[in-house]
C-alpha cells in the first residue's frame, strides 16, 4: 500500500470493520500490507456443523472480493486525497440460517453490501482465492480438514498462481504445510511470479517451514524471476541448519544469480561465518561432511 494513500485506505476499513460481522480488515503499519482475518470458534467439529462453516467461509470470500476493488481504487489514487472514501451501504445485515443446537456454532450472516465504488477507476480484479485458501492463511487446522474432506482442490491456484501450500508457506504454518503435503499437494507447483512454497518459505523468514517442504521433495535448485534460488536465500538471511540440510539434499553450491551473486559470496557478505565454514570446502572441490 503506497504511503501516500495509507491514511485514505485506513479510514475506509474502519468504516468497512464496524459495519462487518465475520472477519475485519488490517493493515501494517510499517509495510502497508492489508490482511482479510476470521477465525470461527467451535467446541468441536460435528457433521452437523459442516454446512454452516462452508457458509460462513463463502461469505467470507464473497466479502473480501467485493471490497477488495474498492480498496485498490483507494491505494492507486494519483495523490492524497484524490480519491474519496467510498460510503459504506446502511442496508441492514440479514442473518444466514442458525445452526444446531448443541453445540451452538454463531449464525453466519449474510455478505454486507459492497460499498460504492469511489472517484477513482476501480483496477482491482478478484484474487480467485478459495475457501481453502482464506483457512490456510488463518492457520486453522480443523478447518483445512473439513473443506479437504468436502472436495475442496488442495491444489488449485488463485489468481495468481499461488496454492494453498504457497499461502501457508508464506504464514509459515508449518502444521498446515505438513497437512497439505499428506494431502497430495505439489510442492513443486510454481506462482505467476515463478515463486514455489520452498522459495517463499525461505524469503518470508520460516526456515522450519523451507525443512519441512525440502524433506517433502522441494527443489533447492529452483530459480526464481531474480535468478535466485532457495539455497541463496538461505544464505544470506544466515539460516545455517537449513543450508545444511540443502547441500546434503543436492544444492547446487556453484549457482549464480543475475547480479553475478553465489551462495560462498552471500554468506561472506553477511557475516554468516559458520555457512561460509560450510560453503568454502564445496567451493575448491572439498568434501562435504
Amino acid at each position: 500500500m503506497p504511503v501516500e494513500n495509507r491514511k485514505a485506505v485506513r479510514k475506509f476499513l474502519c468504516d468497512v470493520n464496524f459495519k462487518l460481522v465475520i472477519g475485519n480488515w488490517e493493515m501494517d503499519q510499517y509495510d502497508g500490507e492489508l490482511r482479510f482475518k476470521v477465525a470461527l470458534a467451535f467446541s468441536k467439529l460435528l457433521p452437523s456443523l459442516h454446512d454452516q462453516v462452508l457458509q460462513a467461509l463463502e461469505v467470507c470470500c464473497s466479502t473480501f472480493s467485493k471490497l477488495i476493488t474498492e480498496i485498490d481504487a483507494l491505494a492507486d489514487a494519483q495523490a492524497p486525497g484524490s480519491a474519496a472514501v467510498p460510503a459504506l451501504s446502511s442496508t441492514p445485515v440479514p442473518s444466514a440460517p442458525p445452526a444446531p443446537s448443541a453445540p451452538s456454532a454463531p449464525s453466519a450472516p449474510s455478505a454486507p453490501s459492497a460499498p460504492s465504488a469511489p472517484s477513482a477507476p476501480a483496477s482491482g480484479q478478484p484474487t480467485g482465492d478459495t475457501p481453502l485458501h482464506e483457512a490456510v492463511r488463518v492457520g486453522e487446522e480443523e478447518t483445512v480438514v473439513l473443506l479437504i474432506d468436502a472436495g475442496c482442490d488442495v491444489n488449485k491456484p488463485n489468481n495468481a498462481g499461488v496454492t494453498p501450500l504457497m499461502a501457508a508457506a508464506v504464514r509459515g504454518h508449518t502444521h498446515i504445510i505438513r497437512l497439505l503435503i499428506d494431502r497430495g499437494a505439489g510442492v513443486n507447483a510454481e506462482s505467476s511470479t515463478q515463486d514455489t512454497a520452498l522459495s517463499l518459505a525461505v524469503f518470508k523468514r520460516h526456515p522450519d517451514s523451507a525443512a519441512v517442504l525440502l524433506t517433502a521433495g522441494g527443489d533447492p535448485n529452483h530459480v526464481d524471476k531474480f535468478g535466485d534460488t532457495p539455497l541463496l536465500d538461505a544464505c544470506a538471511l544466515g539460516f545455517t541448519e537449513l543450508v545444511r540440510k540443502m547441500v546434503e539434499a543436492g544444492a547446487d553450491t556453484t549457482v549464480t544469480n543475475k547480479k553475478g551473486e553465489t551462495p560462498l559470496s552471500r554468506a561472506r557478505n553477511g557475516n554468516h561465518a559458520d555457512i561460509v565454514a560450510i560453503l568454502e570446502p564445496l567451493s575448491f572441490g572439498g568434501l562435504f561432511d
